[in-house]
């Protein structure tokens, strides 16, 4: 079964943001190769199994259950799965071990 795959807003917006982050690091070339390595790897890994990937346990805590996460090389890929439509929704792109928490409220916040 395939799922479908969905960038939202604030998938985008810490896509730009990590991506911009990361210039100062390693340059825009391999920046902009990162970024679209990640969201590549994103569209590969969801649309094939999302159930694979566990329940995103910074949130857990708070009560919500309905995110995952992807994690590859020290990154990770917050998505949600909506198993009525088969769609997977990425919420965001992060460094490992950036607060998912603080990340989504400033994508909000900045709105």
């Amino acid at each position: 079964m395939e799922y479908k795959v969905r960038l939202t807003d604030s998938g985008f917006q810490t896509l730009t943001q990590l991506s911009r982050y990361m210039i100062e690091y390693i340059g825009y070339d391999r920046a902009t190769a990162l970024a679209s390595s990640l969201l590549d790897l994103a569209l590969q890994k969801l649309s094939g199994n999302p159930l694979q990937f566990s329940v995103l346990h910074e949130l857990e805590a708070l009560g919500v259950i309905d995110y995952r996460a992807i994690y590859h090389d020290n990154y990770k890929i917050i998505f949600r799965l909506d198993e009525a439509s088969q769609t997977c929704f990425v919420m965001a792109f992060l460094r490992q071990n950036q607060s998912v928490q603080q990340a989504l409220y400033q994508v909000l916040l900045y709105k």
